[in-house]
């Protein structure tokens, strides 16, 4: 993933002494990339970040990945794609409980996976860990990699809703009281069949985007 991604408190990537007299390094960001110094295996476990990573579970299979190949220990917790149609005030509550939880693991920073979605993120805070944040609108931002490329494919394709796998994955009402709940919009094929009739079932599933 080569999203931008804010620091709202201070930097996390410092480099520490190294171990032993061996030698040390740092990843760090430049521009649209990120160069890296070769580091020793044992100096890696040793002197590794203890990370908080807190996503929405659409990404579980990405993410997975990436924690599986840090160098950091990330400790990785999904919360219900379903907080996108709640209330956003209820959304920032359930972020900022799980924020206010990292704060007393041990952690040395907080990653909120997490963009502008239902503006969840507005007023979080972290007192003792840095806590930071992707500079993306959505999910879609991380999945193509960059907010010029995310501005790139909605100004050359007008209109166009993305999905992604995990979105697919995990399209099921897993939290009370959604938007869409709330709308009588979270219902089967089979239910807008039987009220509506075949026709206007296939047209309201292909307007909110169901297969």
């Amino acid at each position: 993933m080569n999203s931008d991604w804010a620091l709202s408190s201070a930097a996390c990537s410092k480099p520490r002494s190294p171990p032993y007299g061996g030698r040390s390094g740092v990843a760090r960001a430049r521009g649209n990339g990120t160069s890296l110094r070769y580091v020793p295996y044992y100096e890696r476990v040793l002197s590794s970040m203890k990370i908080k990573l807190i996503a929405c579970e659409i990404a579980f299979r990405e993410l997975c990945l990436y924690a599986a190949q840090a160098r950091n220990v990330v400790d990785v917790q999904f919360l219900p794609k379903g907080l996108h149609d709640i209330p956003t005030k209820d959304m920032v509550a359930r972020l900022q409980a799980e924020v206010d939880r990292a704060n007393e693991g041990g952690y040395e920073a907080i990653v909120l996976a997490y963009g502008l979605c239902n503006n969840g993120t507005i007023g979080l805070s972290s007192p003792r860990v840095p806590l930071i944040i992707p500079r993306a609108h959505d999910c879609i931002t991380f999945f193509l990699g960059a907010r010029q490329r995310y501005r790139q494919h909605f100004d050359n394709n007008p209109g166009t809703f993305y999905r992604s796998p995990g979105w697919f994955e995990r399209n099921f009402a897993n939290v009370d009281g959604t938007v869409m709940e709330k709308l009588g919009l979270n219902k089967t094929y089979e239910e807008y069949v039987a009220k509506y009739g075949e026709e206007n079932a296939k047209f309201i599933m292909e307007t909110m985007g169901n297969p």
